[in-house]
């Protein structure tokens, strides 16, 4: 495991290598979270 510890928010963003849009989109009602068993029941 690592441990980032930053004194703001951007400097967070740029660790995770994400932009504020898409932080906003992950972190809104739009973003859907779901289990890792139904991700293994899904057929390609």
């Amino acid at each position: 495991m690592h441990l980032h510890v930053m004194s703001d928010f951007n400097e967070a963003l740029e660790v995770l290598e994400i932009d504020e849009s898409f932080y906003n989109l992950i972190n809104s009602d739009k973003a859907v979270s779901t289990t890792i068993e139904a991700i293994a029941d899904i057929e390609v």
